[in-house]
């Protein structure tokens, strides 16, 4: 798993960087699997930080490092995401690593950092931990955040599996890529079953008349969803306004 760095800068009153009002950088570490043959961890998730500028040990709050009601696995990479590009990060995505080499499992968690507080919140306990998605699949990879202007949507793209051990490579357990919206709720998750399984959809560009026609699985088979009949790219991009989000399943052969 990749750690992360989290920043805070500021500017001075005459909005100089050479001596800004606030210059935070921290590094966020996961921990990972205590049973090294299986890659696996009878232990909770648990998350650390390493504070760049003064060069110490953070002591995170317990309900955030370790939250008791969490299941035991590990941490994948961590993002750090600048929702509005303020020089002062927002949020942390990690995926977790969860079950065993035979029964896979895990999510994808949400932390709110609170950049006025010290420690952006972790110190304190005014940072907010959620899940944003129970997948049921290991996810190890660095989530991808990326904002769409067309919609104003933030959007988190990521995939899931493992391959740590013999078995994970022998493994035909079926994984997916994700791409869901975080509507900034940030102590709902959201359910599987709000997303689009957009496995078999596929995108047709018409020559003759210049439009994209979707497709479910073959040519002139129509895409339906919840009883809505979609035949234009357009007409699906408007339909996802309420949806949650879309998975791919990535088929084991």
């Amino acid at each position: 798993a990749v750690p992360t760095v989290v920043k805070a800068r500021r500017s001075d009153t005459a909005e100089n960087y050479s001596s800004p009002a606030m210059n935070s950088w921290m590094l966020i570490i996961g921990s990972g699997p205590n049973h090294l043959a299986t890659a696996t961890s009878d232990q909770r998730p648990m998350s650390f930080a390493w504070d760049l500028t003064e060069r110490k040990y953070i002591e995170l709050a317990a309900s955030l490092q370790s939250p008791a009601s969490e299941p035991a696995g590990f941490y994948g990479s961590f993002a750090s995401v600048d929702r509005n590009n303020d020089y002062v990060d927002d949020l942390l995505y990690a995926g977790t690593v969860e079950g065993t080499e035979q029964t896979q499992a895990g999510r994808v968690k949400r932390l709110s950092l609170n950049a006025s507080a010290p420690a952006f919140g972790l110190a304190d306990g005014t940072a907010r931990l959620s899940t944003l998605l129970d997948v049921g699949k290991p996810i190890v990879g660095r989530p991808a955040f990326i904002r769409s202007h067309a919609k104003n949507e933030d959007w988190l793209l990521f995939g899931t599996g493992r391959s740590f051990t013999v078995n994970d490579y022998l493994s035909v357990s079926e994984q997916r890529l994700f791409g869901v919206k975080d509507m900034d709720e940030a102590d709902n998750t959201m359910e599987l079953s709000s997303l689009v399984d957009a496995t078999d959809i596929i995108v047709q560009a018409d020559v003759l008349s210049g439009s994209r026609l979707v497709w479910d699985d073959q040519v002139n088979s129509d895409v339906i969803i919840d009883d809505v009949k979609l035949r234009t790219f357009e007409e699906l991009f408007a339909f996802m306004d309420n949806k949650h989000g879309w998975y791919k399943k990535l088929h084991v052969d």
